[in-house]
């Protein structure tokens, strides 16, 4: 086929050149060429090839003429040999010959449609030339390049990112021509395919500079920049940029990488690349350019533009951006609005709408941290029912929304009234600190709550107490575990209140003890206490109390460590110690229900309630009964104190 070519800048003319047109690209004079069929250089129309000096030949004679050199006929003979042919002969040879060029065009058209991807255009004609001269092919070679023809491709690529796509991958399966794989390869990532990264970053290190020029371009594109990172070398990558003979799209994706010393050409502003115009504005952070990308029908496009003005603190035009991109984009979008870390009033409602309808966790995940942000008190229920379901989010409410103690409470009656309230849910020990959630959130709800909600919330005022150790939070816990219900709640409260006391003093000391302060403190007068303590100890669920709890302390602490201050007021309430006393009995006497160190200390503290002269008698009786029994030495023990406090008396 018969070319035109500029005589000036060699710039190849349109197939619709006619004669007298000047060159499209610098407007000087054009030449017209046509083929040598000897050498198949490209050679000004006229007489004899200015590179091998065949005869030129018409146009039309050029396939019957490569045909007859490939059968051995030399350059000379060929133009007059052409001419003795019979007609037919020419026109079967110039068939055969087109068998070839046919194949032949289909791969130059490969890449031909590649190179509407890609920033450099030569590869086609480079093929084409390369591949014109071996015409016509050995039978073995013809029916190599014919086996993978691959599809036949538009002149124009589709409007369509993935059918574009579509076509690449088919040019790379069915082409034999390592050229044509590289270029495929590069395209797909230029596309979009990310899958390609590792194969055109294995490219860095080509020693072609424009296949390493072209890899360096799809590498550091914004598309590139935005899709999944690689360790593919980042010295080499700046480096073949630095050497990249397409000086503005190398440069303006040096400043977009925001290399030291390299800046942004001002031509890369007004560019007529959509491309470089855009990677220019995102380096510049060009507001105006950026907000009109947010319209762009290509959704990455709008997604970097919102990323880019996220950085710039300007979020007043992202809401449709981020409540109508797909989920991949808005975690994107909203991990940009994370980093920022302040509040973002005016996308409130699309953040709603994300934290409600995303498909994707994370992106729910990071639209209900920044609604924490700033969030009015108001809106915690609001909050709450987008986070509803996901622990990260209740998470981010606790830690992160600043909410004051009422808002708190409420958050609190959300989560029990949605069954989510846990006291091992993290950012709860956050909300147990003073002035955080009220001191008495856990005693307004807690005869309400079944016996696991109990426990948490139990959890929950240890978190607290362990804090600031709140009074009345602590009497409260106290009175619970003194008086009846569920025992694994009771024990929960037990463990929970001596963990505390642990916690402030290594020996364990308690401070609820038969003492008068103690008494005064945690149940008020001594006829509340006898009737409390007493109901506790007849408890039926005692001895399970017991085997749950971590320590017996609630039982054999009390009775070893009675203090005699108490003593004058007891005696002010014979009926009530009586009852008591009869209850510290029974513990003795079941040595089926429990162990034998309480039932010791049982027989200790009736001994010690018989210094009272009012109860001594009666007191004495109870401790000589267990004489004679696996008790008898605690009951001799008891008795010599009682005498020798007697005596000293």
């Amino acid at each position: 086929m018969p070319r035109a070519i500029c005589e000036v800048c060699s710039h190849p003319q349109p197939v619709d050149w006619k004669p007298g047109d000047l060159c499209i690209e610098c407007g000087q004079a054009v030449r017209h060429e046509v083929r040598c069929f000897w050498c198949a250089k490209w050679t000004p129309a006229g007489k004899f090839c200015r590179r091998c000096g065949a005869a030129v030949l018409e146009e039309s004679l050029y396939g019957a003429a490569r045909m007859l050199r490939e059968a051995g006929t030399d350059r000379f003979r060929i133009p007059k040999l052409i001419g003795e042919l019979d007609p037919d002969q020419v026109d079967n040879f110039t068939r055969i010959y087109q068998r070839h060029a046919v194949v032949l065009n289909r791969h130059v058209d490969h890449v031909r449609f590649l190179e509407n991807f890609l920033h450099q255009r030569h590869w086609s004609a480079a093929l084409e030339e390369e591949l014109v001269a071996e015409l016509p092919w050995p039978d073995e070679r013809l029916e190599k390049f014919s086996a993978s023809m691959g599809p036949e491709v538009p002149t124009l690529p589709s409007g369509i990112r993935w059918e574009n796509l579509a076509t690449v991958k088919a040019i790379q399966a069915a082409t034999p021509l390592g050229l044509t794989i590289s270029l495929a390869v590069i395209v797909r990532m230029n596309l979009g395919d990310w899958s390609a990264q590792s194969e055109v970053a294995s490219m860095l290190r080509a020693t072609d500079i424009p296949l390493r020029s072209e890899t360096a371009l799809a590498l550091s594109g914004w598309r590139a920049l935005e899709g999944p990172v690689l360790d593919y070398g980042y010295p080499l990558l700046l480096q073949a940029l630095r050497d990249c003979p397409l000086k503005l799209p190398a440069a303006v994706r040096l400043a977009l990488m925001r290399v030291e010393g390299c800046e942004l050409p001002a031509e890369a502003v007004a560019s007529s690349d959509p491309e470089i115009r855009f990677m220019a504005a995102l380096a510049a952070g060009d507001g105006d350019v950026l907000r009109a990308a947010l319209r762009s029908d290509d959704e990455l496009e709008r997604a970097t533009a919102a990323k880019r003005l996220i950085e710039l603190e300007d979020v007043s035009s992202l809401s449709d951006v981020v409540a109508g991109a797909s989920a991949d984009r808005q975690v994107a979008i909203l991990r940009g609005l994370v980093r920022r870390g302040q509040p973002a009033p005016v996308l409130r409602e699309a953040l709603y709408t994300v934290a409600r309808n995303s498909e994707s966790r994370e992106a729910r995940r990071a639209a209900i941290r920044v609604l924490c942000w700033g969030c009015p008190p108001d809106e915690v229920e609001r909050l709450a029912d987008a986070a509803f379901g996901d622990p990260s989010s209740y998470q981010a409410i606790l830690q992160q929304a600043g909410l004051p103690p009422e808002a708190l409470a409420r958050f609190g009656d959300w989560m029990l009234e949605h069954q989510v309230f846990r006291a091992d849910q993290f950012g709860m020990k956050d909300i147990a600190k003073a002035d955080r959630m009220p001191a008495d959130f856990v005693p307004r709800r807690w005869n309400a709550a079944d016996p696991e909600v109990q426990k948490e919330l139990c959890g929950f005022a240890e978190f607290q107490l362990n804090e600031y150790g709140d009074e009345d939070l602590h009497r409260f816990l106290v009175g619970v575990a003194f008086r009846p219900g569920d025992v694994k709640v009771r024990s929960t409260v037990f463990n929970a209140i001596y963990r505390w006391y642990r916690w402030n003093d290594s020996s364990g000391a308690t401070p609820i003890a038969i003492r008068k302060d103690a008494i005064r403190r945690f149940f008020g007068t001594i006829p509340d206490f006898l009737s409390i303590y007493t109901r506790f100890l007849k408890d039926p669920s005692l001895p399970d109390l017991l085997k749950q709890a971590i320590l017996a302390d609630p039982v054999r602490g009390f009775l070893r460590y009675a203090s005699d201050d108490v003593l004058p007021e007891f005696a002010a309430q014979p009926s009530a110690v009586s009852k008591l006393a009869d209850a510290v009995g029974d513990i003795a006497y079941h040595r089926e229900r429990f162990e034998f160190d309480l039932r010791t200390e049982c027989i200790a503290f009736l001994g010690w309630l018989a210094q009272v002269p009012e109860f001594r008698k009666k007191m004495r009786a109870r401790v000589v009964a267990f004489q004679g029994t696996e008790l008898d030495h605690a009951s001799k023990m008891a008795l010599e104190r009682l005498n020798a406090t007697h005596a000293g008396a």
